[in-house]
């Protein structure tokens, strides 16, 4: 029986991978996004051609690369080269610059535009740019926010919460996974906290199909290094298959 967990990012990158099976493996548990910050184009490309068989697809944070000017076009440039997935995000509380960003990051061809749900008022101007809303705030019910992102036309729900303690984690991600099988929306969720790190796994366990990663130094608090979250999933990939054999054995 086939999982279809993430059938929702195949359209996206079919315009690169038309075929079945060209593309970059999907796994039954999370695809790993491998976010990147840093100075220097050169050093970034160089890691993500480097681990490039721990991770899915990438994730540009335009708003932590802080190189010279033309540094995240050149790294974008490279992705679409050589045909590397990625995800576009600028995290900004003014419309006007992310806009531009965001308009710009159009001509390298992502796969999806990562747009916080306060900066929802720009959408109109990204056409007909695939774009995956995201809440980043204090702690709310997350299946009311699932459900307001799911009707702003997102093909995934991502939530990320700084939350003050493990009990509250727990108590929403069993919130979010009573959400997802009811409604079977795609979600990327996740606490955005120092220590946080092996709940973030746990998510991607149970919940996520996403699972972001570092690929060098830290995007969000918490994150797991793509070595770990590929290891995760080679732990969860393998106890997916004795799971499955065992019932088909009974």
């Amino acid at each position: 029986m086939k999982n279809n967990r993430l059938s929702w990012i195949l359209p996206l990158i079919a315009r690169k991978y038309p075929v079945p099976g060209e593309g970059p493996e999907i796994s039954s548990v999370s695809l790993i996004v491998a976010s990147v910050r840093g100075r220097s184009a050169g050093r970034i490309t160089e890691l993500i051609e480097k681990e490039r068989r721990f991770y899915d697809i990438v994730e540009i944070r335009d708003d932590l690369i802080n190189g010279p000017g033309g540094t995240v076009s050149t790294i974008m440039k490279k992705l679409q080269a050589e045909e590397i997935p990625f995800i576009f995000t600028h995290r900004d509380n003014n419309a006007d610059r992310a806009k531009l960003s965001y308009l710009e990051a159009t001509g390298f061809d992502p796969v999806a535009l990562d747009l916080d749900v306060s900066l929802a008022g720009i959408r109109k101007d990204l056409k007909d740019q695939d774009v995956i809303f995201s809440y980043h705030g204090e702690r709310r019910s997350p299946s009311e926010v699932m459900e307001e992102i799911r009707k702003m036309g997102s093909p995934l729900g991502k939530m990320a919460v700084p939350y003050r303690n493990r009990i509250s984690f727990l108590e929403d991600l069993s919130e979010v996974a009573d959400y997802k099988r009811r409604t079977g929306y795609p979600i990327a969720f996740m606490p955005m906290q120092e220590g946080f790190m092996g709940d973030r796994l746990l998510s991607a366990f149970y919940v996520s199909d996403l699972l972001y990663a570092s690929l060098g130094k830290q995007t969000a608090r918490g994150q797991p290094t793509v070595r770990e979250a590929a290891a995760l999933r080679k732990l969860a990939s393998e106890y997916g298959k004795h799971g499955y054999q065992s019932l088909n054995d009974e």
